[in-house]
Parts: structure tokens; C-alpha cells; sequence
């Protein structure tokens, strides 16, 4: 039987972490990709200038 020490417990902690934020990121872009979103934003950006984009 293996000892977890607080060490493994934590990396074990972070890798599910960034499993479940990149789960709902790819999610997200099927979301976005399924209502045509994606389309439409990728689109825009192809298509902007320099001056479409304001300092703020």
C-alpha cells in the first residue's frame, strides 16, 4: 500500500484541477461552435485593423 504524502496529495489536487478547466474550456468552444459564435468572432478578427482595437 502506498502513503500519500501531502506533496502527491497536492500535485494529485492541481492535476484534477487543470483537467476540469480544460474540460469547460473545450465545452465552451463547442458551445460556441454548435451556435455558429465562434464563426462570427473568428471572422471579425480575421477581418479587423489595428484601429478597430481601443486602448483602454
Amino acid at each position: 500500500m502506498k502513503i500519500i504524502t501531502l506533496t502527491d496529495l497536492r500535485k494529485d489536487l492541481f492535476k484534477i484541477i487543470m483537467a476540469k478547466k480544460e474540460y469547460h474550456h473545450l465545452k465552451e468552444l463547442e458551445y460556441l461552435e454548435k451556435t455558429g459564435t465562434l464563426n462570427t468572432i473568428m471572422k471579425r478578427i480575421n477581418n479587423s485593423t489595428d484601429d478597430d482595437f481601443v486602448e483602454l
